[in-house]
């Protein structure tokens, strides 16, 4: 980290780290199961979990 190619490296590793973590052994995950998250208004706009029928 001292190097300085350092800062090279580091952003070659940030904008694809797949390449980088193979090398090391780490398998790439099957699925991405993060769901995106709602905004704070998001949130407060909707009807809630049921649905309210009168």
């Amino acid at each position: 980290m001292l190097s300085g190619v350092w800062a090279c490296v580091r952003d070659a590793i940030s904008h694809d780290p797949l390449p980088y973590a193979q090398m090391l052994g780490i398998d790439k995950p099957q699925q991405d199961y993060r769901k995106a998250a709602k905004s704070f208004v998001d949130i407060k706009r909707s009807k809630g979990k049921g649905s309210f029928q009168t």
